[in-house]
């Protein structure tokens, strides 16, 4: 099929494109002498979408479809291809969270509908296990793994942590407690 309008930059040299709710593959793209773009080697019905007739009006959609890729580099690309600078991504220190905390964590998806970067990585780190945010001082993204909280046991004396003469210890057997529960929720 053809496509007036289009510019060949704009698409991979193979990939997915969505027209209607029709998913098509293709293999290659090449420029016409009346300056649209021709997409060859097509596989209709893509991703299990159902094969429609289409208009000559209809919209063509460039696919996104990530397989069996880390959350790091689908975020990094995501942050990319929304006009963030390469600089502001750490992608060895990355790499290297992930490698530690999410070896065997992967991620397949099929972006067939415009979307904020901002909604699909917020998505992506809640599927992903890992945090990413904008640091300041750092003047970078950075990305972490949701890890359990190091384990310290803190330790109290009264040198430190208590002004003196101000704790006094009484004991009163009648007003011992033996059981504590405490509530606890979000804070707005």
């Amino acid at each position: 099929f053809d496509v007036a309008g289009a510019v060949a930059d704009d698409y991979p040299e193979t990939g997915k494109v969505r027209i209607g709710d029709e998913i098509i593959g293709y293999g290659s793209v090449t420029d016409t002498e009346l300056g649209h773009l021709r997409f060859g080697g097509l596989t209709r019905g893509a991703n299990l979408t159902v094969v429609n007739s289409h208009d000559i009006s209809d919209r063509v959609q460039e696919c996104l479809e990530y397989v069996d890729q880390p959350s790091d580099i689908i975020a990094a690309d995501l942050l990319t291809r929304a006009g963030v600078p390469s600089s502001y991504i750490d992608a060895t220190a990355w790499a290297a969270e992930r490698s530690q905390f999410l070896p065997l964590v992967r991620h397949s998806r099929l972006l067939s509908v415009p979307a904020p970067a901002g909604n699909l990585t917020g998505e992506l780190s809640e599927q992903g296990l890992f945090n990413i945010w904008w640091d300041d001082r750092a003047r970078a993204f950075q990305y972490r793994a949701l890890t359990p909280i190091a384990r310290t046991d803190a330790v109290l004396n009264d040198r430190e942590h208590l002004i003196d003469a101000t704790v006094e210890v009484k004991q009163d057997p009648d007003d011992r407690f033996s059981d504590v529960v405490c509530y606890h929720s979000l804070r707005s």
